[in-house]
């Protein structure tokens, strides 16, 4: 049993140990100064509250790794240019799904319709000078700029 303990310690002497354990320390250390600057930076573009940055930046600082993961859990889903991005996209899609439907029923409505197949009311006319269709709430042709559209046709 000597001559094991012997060998061991041959192989791995005492101060591999402490390089071990010093290094175990500094990695620790890296990791948590890294979850709390990724908290810290990735909450700025998450929200505006300044409660909840400092709360979750605490709780990084006081539970390091163990506070980023729980960050990870509960972060809000989309950064503030995410939100951004998914209203204009949503009032897009309104203003276009509008455009299409009748003023007088709300029958859904084709561009290139003329009447509304539900109610008949004339929606758009063709322009006399380039013979596309224009809606009624148009002053000018957005195709050729005819301004004197004629709504009788």
């Amino acid at each position: 049993m000597n001559d094991a303990n012997l060998i061991f310690n041959t192989i791995f002497p005492p101060k591999f140990f402490s390089f071990l354990n010093t290094m175990g320390i500094f990695l620790l250390a890296v990791l948590w100064i890294f979850s709390v600057s990724f908290v810290a930076k990735d909450l700025s573009k998450r929200t505006k509250d300044n409660f909840i940055k400092w709360l979750f930046i605490i709780t990084a600082i006081a539970l390091g790794p163990i506070g980023f993961i729980i960050y990870l859990i509960v972060r809000p889903g989309m950064t503030l240019a995410e939100k951004n991005q998914s209203r204009l996209e949503s009032s897009m899609l309104i203003k276009e799904f509008e455009s299409n439907i009748c003023s007088k029923c709300s029958c859904l409505v084709k561009e290139d319709y003329l009447f509304c197949p539900s109610c008949a009311t004339k929606i758009a006319v063709v322009c006399p000078n380039c013979d596309k269709i224009v809606r009624l709430n148009c002053k000018v042709c957005p195709y050729c700029g005819e301004k004197s559209m004629n709504n009788d046709q």
